[in-house]
């Protein structure tokens, strides 16, 4: 289970890297004023693929990788351990939301 779990937040994180990436990089560029690099997000991944290739939209994952995977991996064991799911469901809380 260990394992599932830290699979799983490897996978969330490389699909939803990306667009972090993107969103950092404008978040960036903004703060260069009149001198902006992109003009928008599909420019942002314009750039980065012409000067970095489809690897430059995963620069930095492995720093990310380093705390994704372990949290994960914790949070399906404690999970399936404690029942916590079973705890939420109890105490009427995805009953809120499922109405």
């Amino acid at each position: 289970m260990l394992s599932v779990g830290g699979l799983t937040g490897a996978i969330e994180v490389c699909i939803t890297f990306p667009t972090e990436y993107v969103k950092t990089q404008l978040q960036l560029d903004e703060k260069m004023g009149d001198s902006r690099r992109y003009k928008g997000i599909i420019d942002c991944i314009r750039v980065t693929l012409r000067e970095r290739g489809i690897f430059g939209l995963y620069r930095g994952l492995s720093v990310l990788l380093y705390f994704a995977i372990p949290k994960s991996a914790v949070r399906s064991v404690s999970d399936e351990h404690f029942g916590i799911a079973d705890f939420y469901v109890h105490i009427g809380i995805v009953g809120m939301f499922c109405q």
